[in-house]
């Protein structure tokens, strides 16, 4: 489901814009978009064709649980947990960190919410820039400087923030923006963005790719990065919507299976419900690993709306006592707010910022739920900082504060002078 942006950008050519990063990376602007045209050029050739349906894996999934299969339509809507045979050899080396990891950097939709949203990003700028290095996608100069202007007025230096200029449409860097296996090196893992008609998203793996030197791989797939979450340790988890997006393309549920261990080395899937009439469809709207073995799920009241309820109890049947290399899968259930009034809310669409958890508030329609919230986090990550960010406004375009970021789990060290 699209999600509303607030501008949209008229494009001459999608690889002649430059890029920029204000972190003094040392690479000309044209040599980094030879490189980005280079690789795209040489993924045509080799794996994405001309950029149609991918090639499928030839390697057979072995499913360990199956509902059985009456039409191609009712499979998806099953949800369970599967696991995905390992094969010795994949196309990446290493694993995609959890959120709540040590990670270097975070990419941060400022394209828009310097616009619409300026309290919404200086409160995070303010909360976190001492804890990970902030680097803000912006679509030209104009919005860097606005944005630097902000922060000045409200006494936050420009060094808190950097910059990575590339003229998306939308701050969903979440739903956009590639993940990353990290080994011995760093490569980038990008997939298809389910929205159509985003040319400069569908680039943005490569961009950064060639901006900061990482290798590329796509895994050819289709979905948006707020429904693939991880405990960096081998488990992934998504709604069935992953399976809807990808059996469209002509995917087998094994197939998507195979893709997901051979580019990302997850070996356990889980699938969930997603909840009944909220329009992503994507699983951190009421869900968020805050631990290798210990996630949060929203809990819906029953008097409020039975339906969502009643989905949000299978799911947690579905992930209590799930295996992890930890021990069985801890599930702790978090009050949703009320969505009434057609707005979806949710206290799981976090930023985890290396000891300090940015949560969304909703101070208008019941403090109260936000305190216990903020008051639950608390109990669970003691060690951290946890801070609550007013989304009263962000919310109402369908996403909050995880919607908006992507980690960089490592950065490049800056030349040395």
């Amino acid at each position: 489901m699209k999600r509303p942006s607030g501008f949209v950008i008229l494009i001459a050519g999608i690889l002649s814009v430059g890029l920029s990063f204000a972190a003094g990376m040392g690479v000309d602007h044209e040599i980094r978009a030879a490189r980005c045209a280079a690789e795209k050029r040489k993924l045509a050739e080799t794996t994405l064709g001309a950029r149609t349906e991918p090639a499928l894996p030839t390697r057979p999934i072995a499913i360990a649980t199956q509902t059985p299969r009456t039409t191609v339509r009712t499979l998806p809507r099953t949800p369970s947990s599967e696991r995905v045979r390992p094969f010795p050899i994949g196309k990446t080396e290493g694993r995609v960190l959890a959120e709540f990891e040590h990670l270097d950097g975070l990419l941060l939709g400022v394209n828009e919410l310097i616009q619409f949203h300026p309290d919404t990003l200086v409160a995070i700028v303010r909360a976190i820039h001492e804890k990970i290095k902030i680097i803000g996608i912006v679509a030209n100069a104009d919005q860097e400087a606005k944005t630097l202007a902000l922060l000045k007025e409200n006494g936050l230096p420009a060094t808190t923030i950097d910059f990575f200029r590339w003229p998306v449409e939308a701050m969903w860097v979440r739903d956009y923006a590639p993940y990353f296996v990290v080994g011995e090196e760093s490569t980038v893992v990008d997939f298809t963005y389910a929205e159509k008609n985003r040319d400069m998203e569908e680039q943005v793996g490569l961009a950064i790719a060639a901006t900061f030197g990482f290798s590329y791989d796509h895994c050819r797939l289709t979905f948006e990065g707020g429904n693939l979450c991880t405990n960096g340790k081998g488990l992934c988890v998504s709604t069935t919507r992953m399976v809807d997006r990808n059996l469209e393309r002509g995917y087998t549920v094994e197939q998507i299976g195979g893709l997901l261990h051979d580019h990302f080395h997850f070996d356990r899937w889980i699938r969930l419900l997603p909840l009944s009439e909220e329009p992503t469809g994507h699983a951190d709207m009421f869900f968020v690993m805050i631990g290798p073995h210990k996630c949060l799920l929203g809990a819906i009241d029953s008097a409020d709306d039975p339906e969502n309820a009643k989905i949000l109890d299978q799911n947690a049947t579905i992930l209590s006592g799930e295996k992890t290399d930890d021990g069985p899968m801890e599930v702790v259930r978090i009050p949703v707010p009320s969505h009434k009034d057609g707005v979806w809310r949710t206290y799981t669409n976090v930023i985890f910022a290396n000891g300090t958890l940015l949560v969304p508030q909703y101070p208008d329609l019941d403090p109260k739920m936000d305190k216990t919230a903020l008051e639950l986090y608390r109990s669970l990550l003691p060690d951290w900082k946890v801070v609550g960010i007013d989304c009263t406004k962000l919310i109402v375009k369908r996403g909050a504060l995880h919607c908006i970021s992507r980690h960089i789990p490592r950065l490049p060290a800056p030349p040395s002078d």
